[in-house]
């Protein structure tokens, strides 16, 4: 079991659970225990080895923060009904559920712990009509967020598209320029940079490239050039969605 991170001396505040022990439970342990904040944790892999049920591992949590994959989030509760009396809170960012409050952070968690105040920047999205951040999370200063549960699905789609989704994009070109073209990394890094820093500057972002240009024969070239390669689909889905007249014959 995940032993409790004890609060600041002097303190009664009883302690923040955590189900679940991926990156984000990782990450919110962390941050919890920099605020000052105490937390206790299960997952089913530390219940396998102790024989603890999520109720006994979390007996003295009031508010218990459901860190699991979104499709587990449910099952989860409805195998534990025990912690109905709780306040549930989970992070998955399209998900809408009666039984546990959404409280999205509006961040990517990786292998590395982030310094305080990173952690303190992170906007949290959450639901109106129940009880919010300031409520849930008294010790944390996060901004946070009303979203309408409608909207959820479609909020989270764009986050991982933009996201989840673009780090897939530069890993490949990172790959192939080395392993094909034997280019190393270096080569890319100052590219990329400017990209980010584009992408830090006011909308509308300035655009370049053969798309913005209109050049139909250089978008043509590449797509031959990626036939028999799954990340077509993902260029010609790109052109589609900001340029389809690219994709029509010439006239």
């Amino acid at each position: 079991m995940t032993h409790p991170v004890a609060p600041p001396p002097g303190s009664s505040e009883r302690p923040y659970g955590i189900v679940g022990d991926g990156s984000l439970a990782r990450h919110f342990r962390h941050y919890l225990s920099l605020s000052g904040c105490a937390s206790a944790g299960w997952s089913r892999r530390e219940g396998r080895v102790t024989g603890a049920t999520p109720s006994q591992a979390l007996r003295d949590c009031p508010v218990v923060l459901l860190l699991i994959s979104d499709d587990a989030i449910e099952p989860f509760v409805s195998a534990h009904p025990e912690l109905q009396d709780r306040v549930l809170v989970h992070c998955a960012g399209g998900l809408v559920s009666p039984r546990a409050r959404a409280m999205h952070p509006l961040m990517t968690f990786g292998p590395d712990l982030y310094d305080l105040g990173t952690y303190q920047a992170i906007p949290f999205v959450c639901e109106p009509g129940r009880p919010g951040f300031r409520e849930v999370f008294p010790g944390l200063s996060n901004p946070a967020y009303a979203l309408n549960p409608v909207d959820r699905p479609l909020y989270h789609s764009l986050c991982v598209l933009a996201g989840n989704l673009t780090p897939f994009l530069w890993e490949k070109l990172f790959t192939v320029f080395l392993h094909r073209f034997g280019l190393p990394r270096e080569v890319a890094e100052p590219y990329f940079r400017q990209v980010v820093q584009v992408c830090q500057g006011p909308l509308p972002f300035p655009h370049s490239g053969p798309v913005t240009r209109g050049d139909r024969g250089a978008v043509a070239r590449h797509l031959e050039a990626l036939r028999g390669d799954p990340y077509r689909a993902v260029y010609e889905g790109f052109v589609r969605a900001v340029a389809p007249e690219l994709l029509e014959p010439a006239r």
